[in-house]
């Protein structure tokens, strides 16, 4: 699975993998056998397990699943574009 913003792509993105899984769930593309049942979706980071939970009447109730804690880089202290103040970014 690829993620991209207007400028480049992304190497994980979480929400949009939560609602990837539940669309294709509730269409009928991910076989659900049992009340939770586990896919493997390959990122640029690696494979990574999401869970679907479904109710008695088969329907998605639940998606959920666990990453690694995220890793940032060095602080920098940017500039704002209109020079109105000073933000902190992670490079």
């Amino acid at each position: 699975m690829r993620y991209f913003t207007p400028r480049h792509e992304i190497p994980f993105a979480g929400h949009p993998t939560i609602a990837t899984a539940y669309l294709l769930a509730q269409q009928g593309l991910i076989r659900l056998e049992e009340k939770k049942t586990t896919v493997q979706f390959e990122f640029n980071i690696g494979v990574l397990p999401v869970e679907i939970e479904t109710g008695g009447d088969g329907a998605v109730e639940q998606v959920g699943m666990q990453q690694q804690p995220p890793v940032s880089g060095k602080l920098l202290m940017c500039r704002h574009p209109t020079g109105a103040e000073n933000h902190r970014f992670y490079c």
